[in-house]
């Protein structure tokens, strides 16, 4: 079965003791779960660097220029959820730039080409299991209130997802998952280092 945000959400629902759901438009606790899964989705999406989520592009650069001190505007992706990094060069080593803004309108910066490192919206289908599971259980911790008024439910989720209260979010679920992910991504190479080139 295809991993759906309905079927996320219904197992959210699930752990919380409610019934499953096909649609979000079917019950009362659906339509709870269709108002609250999107900024839980964001929220787990965009609270690491994914390497699912991980995306490159060349941005736009709109005809307007913005009124402000920034020489150029660009347009941000469709499917973006957060900057990870922009750059003037596509060259590999190029260094990121220190000085650019992102507004609502898109990017604003004094380049005239502009890439962009960015967490990308991605279906559930394409996500693997251990963020789905962070996602249902983060989701079950927003959903325990307004649907059990369960303080003892949420919190309980809530460890689950993230923790105890003094592992500061990286704990629980969370902490599983990246670490799985992180073992999925290439080991981290030294691009440029002096004391290297003093030795060769």
């Amino acid at each position: 079965m295809a991993v759906t945000d309905v079927s996320i959400a219904s197992k959210a629902l699930l752990l919380l003791g409610e019934a499953p759901i096909s649609s979000f438009g079917e019950s009362t606790p659906a339509q709870t779960a269709a108002g609250l899964y999107p900024d839980v989705y964001r929220a787990v999406l965009t609270v690491y660097p994914w390497g699912c989520t991980k995306s490159k592009a060349r941005l736009a650069r709109l005809a307007a220029s913005p009124l402000s001190q920034w020489s150029y505007a660009f347009q941000l992706p469709p499917d973006y959820l957060r900057v990870l990094g922009a750059f003037s060069s596509a060259a590999v080593g190029a260094s990121p730039l220190t000085s650019y803004d992102i507004q609502e309108s898109g990017v604003l910066a004094n380049v005239s080409d502009l890439w962009l490192d960015y967490q990308r919206q991605v279906p559930e289908s394409a996500l693997p299991p251990y963020i789905v599971k962070l996602l249902q259980f983060a989701l079950a911790a927003e959903l325990a209130m307004p649907i059990t008024e369960s303080t003892t439910k949420a919190e309980f989720w809530g460890r689950q997802a993230w923790g105890q209260s003094g592992e500061g979010l990286k704990g629980g679920w969370y902490r599983l998952a990246t670490t799985a992910d992180a073992q999925g991504a290439p080991p981290a190479q030294i691009a440029d280092f002096s004391l290297i080139d003093a030795r060769a």
